[in-house]
């Protein structure tokens, strides 16, 4: 701005007289200022400028990062369900967010069979949210017969079916396939014993 005169000088800025109007810095608007300058001798200019208060600039808030891990385990076993948190992160606030996340359980009751939804949420500072579910299954723990040793619901089988696992049985033979490569074997013998006779006959 200049503010001058040929006979008050150069510099008359403190001679000025602002009208600011209903300016107001803090408000979003464009506003009319008129400034009016008066020398000794009465001489009079006036000029205005327009001000325009712009809205503040927001900065980004990026929403945070959240991976949660299912999980199975049999009843009776603890479970820490914080360590279903693959990554919790922030591009502002940070790359390790686990402890600032909020975990709802609901019912789960890691002593009760059954499928548990456990929701997962982190917040950051700037107010964005992102929420994830991760299922847990707490599953029946097999018995163990205390005699055997082994898995008291799983079914002993019979001979004939053992066969069956170890093996097939061809269907129009009834022959086990075993039976069968063991009489392949017989008689690759058979044949070698044969060639070996008849050279000591010659």
């Amino acid at each position: 701005m200049k503010a001058e005169d040929a006979e008050d000088g150069p510099d008359l800025k403190d001679n000025v007289v602002i009208d600011a109007g209903n300016f107001d810095h803090t408000k979003v608007g464009t506003y009319e200022i008129t400034f009016t300058l008066t020398d000794k001798d009465g001489a009079t200019v006036t000029k205005k400028a327009t001000v325009i208060v712009n809205p503040k600039a927001m900065v980004l808030n990026h929403t945070p990062t959240l991976e949660v891990a299912d999980k199975t385990i049999i009843a009776g076993d603890e479970l820490d369900l914080r360590t279903l948190i693959v990554k919790a992160e922030d591009a502002e606030d940070g790359p390790d967010l686990k402890d600032n996340v909020v975990i709802d359980a609901g019912n789960f009751d890691h002593t009760k069979v059954g499928t548990y939804k456990i929701i997962f949420t982190l917040k950051d500072k700037g107010g964005a949210t992102v929420t994830k579910k991760a299922t847990v299954i707490v599953a029946e723990k097999e018995p163990i017969d205390l005699n055997t040793g082994r898995n008291s619901n799983k079914k002993e089988l019979t001979p004939r079916e053992e066969d069956h696992q170890e093996g097939m049985i061809l269907p129009k033979t009834g022959m086990h396939t075993k039976s069968v490569r063991y009489f392949g074997l017989f008689g690759a013998l058979g044949v070698l014993l044969v060639v070996f006779n008849l050279r000591k006959k010659e």
